[in-house]
């Protein structure tokens, strides 16, 4: 019977092992089937890493790269000659003033070269200070005035020119980007069209964010912007209005915002590097015609600010196609992923 019962109670502790170990085999299983499914399916491991967004960007950016590149060098071309124009004004300006600016262009190597004296001696020169080293107030109030006035029609116009440029090439290059045109005047004709609702959109964007707020202003901007980013995209690729576009991109970013920052830091990163390393390559292949260097470093400039768009375009489009929250579109719940934009009237 003592037999007997050791048998029974082996064979139940046997049976209860087996079912400890059936558990934890079935947990070890489901356990990582769980997290491949979380993987799968789960809005956030659908996008794209940052490098997958580099390499498709670059893709796009490469197969566009003439719409671009006739962008970047007009551009360039126009910003250079302004420059030159301006300079040459300045030059013209002094010279009606103070005479050939020979005589300063050794000054100014004379103080490249540390000589102290050599201000001095400017300034004397200019008639702003007296022969014992005191600073004639009068006559550097009239040199500032003249200056100025000068100065100031060409360098206003100059301004206004490379503000309203910037804002131009900047829609152009979001147009291309979004549209996926190669016809560069395809894309000028649908940029002109929509570069001043874009600036709106800016200036709506800075005030929603309550950036301008004095002191706090720059901690809302910072929480609330980046999820206000969206919205060119929205406006440009959807139809959207300026204030539908914000509150959209606010509500489909939602979870997103440390993604949105740190890929950001590390767009800018990538491209400031890259940027540098080009230009410097071009400032020795064209260090014996300087001027010629000034318009690259315009032209690189511009086609890193293209290739901002590309990856811009593409890492929002990634965004606003795997929302982590219902999407609420007038006044209703959009539960679809791909819900169709509200056409601008």
């Amino acid at each position: 019977m003592l037999a007997n019962q050791r048998q029974c109670w082996l064979t139940s502790g046997n049976v209860g092992n087996y079912l400890v170990c059936l558990w934890v085999t079935r947990s070890l299983v489901s356990v990582p089937l769980f997290c491949y499914s979380l993987w799968v399916f789960s809005p956030v491991f659908m996008l794209q890493t940052f490098s997958q967004l580099l390499s498709s960007s670059w893709n796009f950016f490469r197969s566009h790269f003439t719409v671009f590149a006739v962008a970047a060098v007009v551009v360039g071309l126009v910003l250079f000659t302004g420059q030159y124009l301006l300079h040459r004004n300045t030059v013209f300006m002094m010279e009606s003033k103070f005479g050939s600016m020979e005589r300063f262009s050794d000054f100014a190597e004379r103080i490249e070269n540390g000589d102290e004296q050599a201000m001095d001696d400017m300034m004397k020169e200019m008639g702003m200070m007296t022969a014992e080293g005191e600073i004639n107030e009068d006559a550097a109030e009239m040199v500032a005035k003249h200056i100025i006035k000068g100065l100031a029609p060409a360098l206003g116009s100059f301004a206004m020119i490379a503000i309203l440029l910037s804002f131009l090439a900047s829609a152009y290059y979001l147009v291309v980007a979004v549209d996926g045109t190669k016809d560069p005047i395809v894309a000028l004709k649908r940029a002109c069209s929509v570069v001043l609702p874009l600036i709106g959109l800016s200036i709506w964007m800075m005030l929603r964010s309550f950036v301008w707020i004095p002191l706090i202003g720059i901690i809302f901007g910072f929480i609330i912007g980046p999820r206000l980013t969206l919205a060119p995209v929205l406006y440009v690729r959807d139809g959207m209005g300026v204030f539908e576009s914000v509150r959209v991109s606010n509500e489909r970013s939602r979870g997103y915002w440390g993604r949105i920052v740190g890929y950001w830091i590390l767009a800018g990163f990538t491209v400031g590097i890259a940027m540098l390393l080009i230009f410097a390559v071009f400032s020795m292949l064209l260090a014996p015609v300087p001027m010629l260097a000034g318009l690259v470093l315009i032209v690189t400039q511009h086609l890193c600010i293209a290739f901002c768009s590309v990856f811009y375009t593409q890492f929002s489009s990634d965004i606003l196609a795997h929302p982590l929250a219902p999407v609420a579109v007038a006044g209703k719940v959009n539960l679809t992923k791909n819900a169709p934009a509200k056409k601008r009237k």
